[in-house]
C-alpha cells in the first residue's frame, strides 16, 4: 500500500473519530483534531513540538494576532481535553479501528499507530487538501448544526460578579433567541447515538412537544461598571435586572439543543423568571442551574438530602454551597467548590436529581455551586460513558422512583475537565 493511500486511510479514520458520539457536539475538539491530523500527514515537518501554539490559537481557535501563550493557556487546555477524547474514544467505540491515534504528552503531533487488533478497513476519501482550510470545509463541519453559544469566546468571557456566583451578559435579542421553537425535523448531521443516551432521555420524549428546559436567569441589582449582586427580598432597589444568566448554562442549553436535534425532537428552553407554574404543566422539565437563581426549581419539586444555600458570613461570604443533610460514611456535611478570591476554580460540585412530577411527566435538574459546574453536570448526562456510570448507581430506573447525585468536577483554566459521583441517594415514591 502506497503512502498516499495509507495518509487517506488514516484520514478516513478522523473522520469517522469526528462523527461519532464521544465527539458529538465538540465543535474545538474536531476542529483541532483536522487542523493536528492534516498536518501530521501533509506537511509533518510543521507539527509535533515544532508546531506553536499561536499558529494553533490564531488558526483553529479563532484567537487574535495578539494571542500570547505566556497568559492565555487556552491551547494547551483544548488538547488536553482532545486528548481525553481519543483516549476514551479508542478505550470504547474504537478499539477495533485499524489505528490508534493519539497526541502523545508534551507534543501537538498526531499519531496513527496500526491496531494489531482490528480487522476493519476504511475507505478512502477524496485526495486530501494540502491547505488545511480547505479541509476544514469539508462535509463534517458544513454539516454542523449552528451554535448559539461559541466555545472559543465562551470560557474567555466569564465575569465574577461575586465570589461564588460566576455570570455573563446575555443581550435581550440572545434570551429572545431561547424562545423560539423549533419543530421536530430530520437531524442534518446523522450522529449515532449510543443506546444509553437514548435509554436515559427516552422518558422526556413521550410529548411530541419535547421537554420544557428551565433556565436560571435570577434578579440582580447593579451594573457591570459599579458591580452586580443578588437582588434580596425587601431591597426595593431601582436597577433590577433579570436577563443574566451563567456562560455554564448557556453552553449547556447549546448542548442540550444539538442532542435533542440528533433525537428528532424540539427543546423548549424558557428563561424561568418569565415561567409561571402554570406554564410547567403537562410537560417533562429539564431544570439547569442551582435553586440560588433558578427559582422555579423549588416551586415545582422538593430537594431533599441534598439542598443549594448561599453562605452569609465569613471570608466566603456569598459563595453557593450543597447541604448533605443525611451525611453518609465518608462524606461531608456540605459540598463547597475550591474557589476564593485569591485562588482560581481547581473544582465544584454539581447535583443531578431526577423525580417524577406526576404519574406522567418527570423533572430533572443540573446545577453546579458554580456555572462552570453546572456545565459539566449537563455534559455528564449527555456522554454515553458517564451515564453508563448512572445506570450502575442506580439500582432501577422506574418513572416512580427518585434519585439524586453529586458530581465532583476537576477544573483547569476554567474549564470542566473530569466529572466522578461521589455521593447517590435513592427514593422510592411509591411507598410513600
Amino acid at each position: 500500500m502506497s503512502s498516499v493511500e495509507d495518509s487517506q486511510r488514516m484520514m478516513a479514520q478522523v473522520e469517522k473519530i469526528i462523527r461519532s458520539s464521544v465527539f458529538f457536539g465538540a465543535e474545538t475538539s474536531s476542529k483541532l483534531l483536522l487542523f493536528l491530523a492534516n498536518r501530521a500527514l501533509n506537511t509533518p515537518e510543521s507539527s509535533g513540538s515544532s508546531m506553536k501554539e499561536y499558529e494553533i490559537a490564531t488558526e483553529v481557535m479563532g484567537r487574535k494576532s495578539d494571542f500570547d501563550p505566556r497568559f492565555d493557556s487556552g491551547v494547551r487546555v483544548q488538547v488536553a481535553r482532545l486528548r481525553t477524547k481519543l483516549s476514551e474514544y479508542m478505550s470504547h467505540e474504537g478499539s477495533a479501528d485499524p489505528y490508534i491515534v493519539e497526541i502523545p504528552r508534551g507534543s501537538y503531533k498526531v499519531t496513527f499507530t496500526p491496531n494489531p487488533g482490528s480487522h476493519e478497513v476504511l475507505e478512502s476519501p477524496p485526495a486530501i487538501p494540502t491547505d488545511h482550510t480547505l479541509h476544514l470545509q469539508t462535509s463534517i463541519l458544513a454539516q454542523e448544526t449552528p451554535s448559539p453559544v461559541s466555545h472559543a469566546a465562551g470560557y474567555g468571557s466569564l465575569v465574577w460578579i461575586a465570589p461564588a456566583v460566576l455570570v455573563v451578559l446575555i443581550a435581550a435579542a440572545a434570551v429572545s433567541f431561547f424562545h423560539l421553537r423549533r419543530e421536530p425535523a430530520t437531524p442534518t448531521r446523522v450522529v449515532p447515538l449510543d443506546a444509553a443516551v437514548r435509554e436515559f432521555w427516552q422518558p422526556f420524549l413521550a410529548d411530541s412537544q419535547g421537554p420544557l428546559t428551565i433556565l436560571s436567569n435570577a434578579p440582580f441589582s447593579g451594573n457591570v461598571i459599579n458591580g452586580l449582586h443578588y437582588d434580596q427580598p425587601g431591597e426595593h432597589s431601582s436597577d433590577v435586572h433579570s436577563y443574566y444568566t451563567g456562560i455554564g448554562e448557556a453552553m449547556s442549553i447549546h448542548r442540550l439543543d444539538m442532542l435533542f436535534d440528533q433525537l428528532g425532537y424540539p427543546l423548549r428552553v424558557r428563561p424561568g423568571s418569565l415561567l409561571t407554574v402554570e406554564d410547567l404543566k403537562d410537560s417533562n422539565l429539564i431544570f439547569i442551574g442551582a435553586p440560588v437563581e433558578n427559582l422555579m426549581i423549588e416551586k415545582v419539586i422538593a430537594l431533599k438530602d441534598f439542598t443549594f444555600r448561599e453562605l452569609t458570613s465569613g471570608p466566603r461570604t456569598g459563595q453557593v454551597v450543597i447541604d448533605n443533610h443525611a451525611p453518609q460514611a465518608g462524606e461531608p456535611a456540605m459540598y463547597m467548590a475550591s474557589n476564593t478570591p485569591d485562588h482560581p476554580l481547581i473544582d465544584d460540585y454539581a447535583l443531578i436529581t431526577r423525580m417524577p412530577i406526576d404519574g406522567t411527566h418527570e423533572a430533572l435538574v443540573a446545577a453546579g455551586t458554580t456555572t462552570i459546574g453546572t456545565e459539566a453536570a449537563v455534559e455528564y448526562l449527555c456522554d454515553p460513558s458517564t451515564l453508563m456510570h448512572i445506570r450502575q448507581k442506580i439500582t432501577s430506573s422506574s418513572h416512580e422512583d427518585a434519585y439524586e447525585l453529586i458530581l465532583h468536577i476537576r477544573i483547569v483554566d476554567e474549564v470542566p475537565m473530569h466529572a466522578d459521583i461521589v455521593a447517590v441517594r435513592q427514593y422510592r415514591l411509591s411507598n410513600k
